[in-house]
């Protein structure tokens, strides 16, 4: 998780605040970046009621802030504690991928499901013509 440094924050909600108009709410100043990844800036809000109106009124505002601000392509994704806390929470209980061993595809195919044995009929006449053709 790559968080965004205090100075682009910064950035963002100067010009959120400067081109906002009357959507700016007092809260605003409670908002916080959580994480900037892959093109995604997570914002966390301080309750569900504050969430909602982001994502309603504001939404447009931020993106176009984060991606001034950033000079790349940003959209923007509003999280409330409670569930930026569930998906770190989720986050750790994550375990460490195991190496498996490759399965081999071979083994997993049913012998009796063969071109010679297969029936042809008016409902799957394409079909047949079109694996028949792709296994020539």
């Amino acid at each position: 998780m790559t968080t965004v440094d205090r100075p682009l924050w910064q950035r963002i909600i100067r010009e959120v605040v400067a081109n906002g108009g009357n959507i700016i709410q007092p809260w605003f100043t409670q908002l916080e970046p959580v994480s900037l990844e892959h093109g995604l800036l997570e914002i966390e809000t301080p309750g569900r009621k504050e969430q909602k109106y982001c994502r309603q009124h504001a939404s447009r505002l931020f993106t176009e802030a984060a991606q001034n601000a950033t000079g790349r392509l940003i959209g923007v994704c509003f999280l409330t504690t409670a569930q930026r806390a569930d998906a770190e929470e989720a986050e750790q209980d994550i375990p460490a991928a195991q190496g498996e061993a490759p399965k081999d595809e071979a083994q997993e195919l049913n012998n009796d499901y063969t071109f010679e044995s297969f029936v042809t009929g008016p409902c799957n006449r394409l079909a047949h013509a079109a694996c028949s053709a792709v296994a020539d």
